[in-house]
């Protein structure tokens, strides 16, 4: 931006969004340490076609079903759903791009929100310490990648800070809160934690302390309560349980859980670094705790609130922290609040040279992130083989017969692309699984339920673990069978006798070259409806059902790398 220009709102957007865009295609020419496919690094992740596949039903008519006829409340995320069903409606088959398209127009407006506050606490140009807030919201590692991924993460956290800044001008103009209140049911209809923002604003009313305070407290907590608890109970009567299914099927309770979710947290927050900036300049300013603006204790409350919400259901599993982004955005304006509190000044009119150094020290920031704990390459892995789920899905929709049962895991991109009925051998649209206690030692946060029994008590006609591509040689099949090697969930299916006796392993060719491995019903094979898929031979099958020790025997078996844990 050019000097000494107080940017508007409209400029500031376009050149988050212009940016945010650039910065992949600059990761493409790059590579983005995945030479053989960069563009995988930022690309819808496999979760989110769960909601896209809800959408979809919803549009065409069979409500908010995963499979057409089950009643399973499998994504935690009906806003992005109802957001997407009127484009699949329209014809749109693509829902993912649509997605995506949104997640990137809210990472812009978030750092368009942000600078409209840098604007109102200074004379509005854009200093050094300005410019470093702007360009982090818009470039750092965390934000790319959510920006990109086609989830509600990036748009949650733009209506998440969208609520807390409204709240600012109400409370400092004593206006009834209406647009706040909104805003939090709106968060909360994005992701039901996004309610937590309501009882930090709704306190905020109480100080100072005055009748009229009190009773704008009193009208924002009844629209909050009226409008998100009208929404949960009819939400409740119409799946028929309180909580979201993705709840009980992740959720549960031991200290194991909660220092899981520690070290979410700190993974997050020294891969990131700006929390640790804010953490000292509020240690520098303690003494004048008292004086602290209104906004730094709303910015660093909710933040809290979110983080220990966070810990408590131990994280996720997904790299690059999707659900700390809200709280970043928070500490980072926390951050830049205390600095100015500490004595600090934005360092004049940021200048372009002062730009590019700080879009440098920000991709330094990013190369220590990426390769922090591993998180870069553990989320190239999961990314890299999305595209293959999504093929997957399609060679098997081509195939097999419309009412075919697939269990499988994961079922993502799979599902949304194959149209077939699919049993979630994790439980996500399981109620059976989703309600198993939960058993720390079975794999990754998020992913230790599984019952292979009842899953093979169901007669699935195929069962696909690991829906991915490799090639149509012995280097493929032995690479299928070390990537089925580490998860729990994966291996230990081949501890189950009614698999061996009940199912044969195959392969469908699904490329050039590439097919992807399952298990159909011995009955099934060679059959008209299933021609495509070609029975492997008995040494291979036998190889299969070696899996477990080859898990106990797996390089990686036992080690930890940061959220990762490969058990």
């Amino acid at each position: 931006m050019p000097e000494r220009v107080r940017p508007s709102d409209r400029r500031v957007f376009s050149f988050a969004l212009a940016a945010i865009i650039c910065a992949k295609f600059v990761l493409v020419f790059l590579g983005a340490g995945n030479p053989q496919n960069p563009l995988d690094f930022l690309r819808p992740v496999d979760d989110a076609y769960i909601s896209y596949r809800y959408a979809e039903n919803l549009a065409h008519g069979f409500g908010l079903e995963y499979n057409p006829g089950e009643r399973v409340e499998g994504g935690t995320s009906i806003a992005l759903i109802a957001l997407l069903a009127p484009f699949s409606l329209a014809g749109i088959r693509r829902i993912d791009f649509v997605a995506v398209v949104l997640s990137l127009l809210a990472s812009a407006g978030t750092v368009t929100l942000a600078s409209r506050y840098l604007r109102e606490r200074t004379t509005g140009l854009i200093g050094r310490a300005e410019a470093f807030v702007l360009a982090f919201l818009t470039l750092s590692t965390c934000v790319l990648v959510w920006a990109w991924a086609g989830m509600e993460t990036s748009i949650f956290a733009f209506v998440w800070l969208a609520g807390v800044l409204r709240h600012l001008r109400e409370s400092e103009r004593e206006d009834w809160p209406w647009a706040s209140a909104l805003l939090t049911v709106a968060a909360g209809l994005l992701h039901p934690d996004g309610v937590l923002l309501a009882p930090i604003l709704g306190l905020s009313w109480l100080f100072p302390f005055t009748k009229t305070r009190a009773v704008r407290g009193v009208v924002y907590g009844a629209i909050v309560v009226a409008l998100f608890g009208g929404y949960w109970l009819a939400r409740w009567t119409y799946f028929g349980y309180p909580m979201p299914n993705t709840f009980y099927a992740k959720v549960g309770s031991g200290a194991d859980l909660f220092r899981a979710g520690f070290t979410y947290i700190r993974v997050a927050v020294f891969s990131t670094l700006v929390p640790l900036a804010t953490a000292f300049y509020a240690l520098k300013t303690i003494k004048g705790w008292r004086s602290w603006p209104r906004e730094v204790w709303i910015f660093l409350g909710a933040a809290t609130i979110y983080v220990l919400y966070v810990m408590k259901v131990g994280g996720d599993f997904y790299p690059f922290h999707r659900f700390f982004l809200a709280a970043l955005v928070l500490l980072t304006l926390a951050g830049w609040r205390l600095r100015g509190i500490s004595g600090k000044t934005s360092g004049g009119p940021a200048s372009r040279k002062a730009w590019a150094l700080v879009v440098l020290a920000i991709a330094a920031m990013n190369v220590w992130s990426y390769f922090y704990t591993f998180q870069g390459l553990i989320h190239r892995d999961l990314q890299r083989v999305v595209k293959n789920f999504a093929a997957t899905g399609v060679a098997m929709r081509d195939s097999m017969p419309e009412n075919t049962t697939v269990a499988t895991l994961p079922i993502g991109a799979l599902g949304f692309f194959s149209k077939l009925r699919i049993h979630d051998m994790m439980g996500l649209v399981d109620l059976h699984i989703a309600r198993l206690p939960r058993d720390a030692t079975r794999g990754v946060v998020g992913h230790e339920k599984f019952d292979h029994a009842y899953t093979l008590s169901k007669r699935p006609e195929a069962i696909v673990v690991l829906p991915s591509l490799y090639t149509d040689d012995n280097a493929g099949y032995e690479k299928w069978l070390n990537e089925n090697a580490l998860a729990p969930s994966q291996y230990r299916i081949y501890e189950q006798s009614a698999l061996r006796e009940e199912y044969r392993l195959a392969k469908l060719p699904v490329r050039k070259k590439l097919v992807a491995y399952g298990f159909l019903r011995k009955e099934l094979v060679g059959t008209p409806d299933y021609d495509k898929w070609t029975a492997m031979s008995d040494a291979d099958n036998d190889l299969a059902f070696a899996t477990p020790s080859r898990a106990a025997a797996h390089p990686l078996h036992g080690k930890s790398f940061g959220i990762w844990t490969f058990k």
